[in-house]
């Protein structure tokens, strides 16, 4: 007997079931750039993309991104993300949503990204520091990223690192405000799921930890930007 092919929402419920997060439950589909269409919207604002653009979606987790650039524009995706079963999800939303001709999903097993250099002409992405330099190599020419990132020691030695990496920075907005008083949410939230049994203390400590504490000890910012590679 044939398997019933299950509806994207069955596949993301039992995704969360498996691999249970407080932070990427949060976000659904979208978890690696927040599960916010109009941030990304915003950057992409005046971005020519065809069918025949070359996109690159960078720890795509399960993949919501890749297969809204693929349905909205048409174009060939490329995707990857070093969590196998984030990958293995990504692939069967895919399948359900009808864009397995036009989503690749890889798993990626080295810190190399597994393209050739400057195959890529739009790179949607949240990376760090570490990683940029691969985000580089693998973009065109004049190739565009977009995405968001924590810029955990300030948005000037982000950008320093953005410069290092061979990028140019075309547009950086901060939007700490927001993602602060998202996590303040956030962390109510979590606050009567405690109290109700539903959450651990370890999970809304960290939590905390990794979010409210982080942007309320004046360090850190959050950014969305749109680079070109020089």
């Amino acid at each position: 007997m044939a398997t019933k092919l299950q509806n994207t929402v069955q596949i993301i419920e039992g995704y969360w079931r498996e691999h249970p997060a407080w932070f990427g439950r949060t976000y659904g589909e979208y978890l690696h750039l927040g599960a916010n269409q109009e941030m990304l919207r915003l950057m992409l604002k005046g971005v020519s993309i065809l069918p025949e653009t070359r996109i690159l979606d960078v720890s795509t987790g399960l993949g919501g991104n890749a297969r809204w650039l693929a349905s909205l524009y048409g174009s060939k995706v490329d995707a990857v993300d070093r969590f196998k079963p984030a990958i293995v999800c990504a692939r069967q939303l895919a399948k359900t949503q009808g864009v397995t001709d036009l989503c690749q999903f890889a798993v990626q097993t080295t810190p190399e990204l597994p393209y050739s250099e400057g195959t890529f002409d739009l790179a949607v992405t949240a990376e760090d520091e570490s990683a940029w330099p691969e985000v580089a190599r693998v973009l065109k020419e004049g190739g565009i990223a977009v995405g968001s990132q924590v810029a955990a020691d300030g948005v000037r030695k982000l950008e320093a690192t953005l410069a290092g990496a061979g990028f140019e920075v075309l547009e950086l907005v901060d939007v700490t405000d927001y993602a602060l008083a998202f996590y303040k949410a956030k962390e109510a939230e979590a606050t009567l799921l405690l109290n109700g049994g539903l959450m651990s203390t370890e999970d809304v400590q960290s939590l905390q930890m990794y979010t409210v504490d982080l942007y309320e000890a004046g360090g850190a910012s959050h950014v969305i930007f749109r680079l070109a590679k020089r």
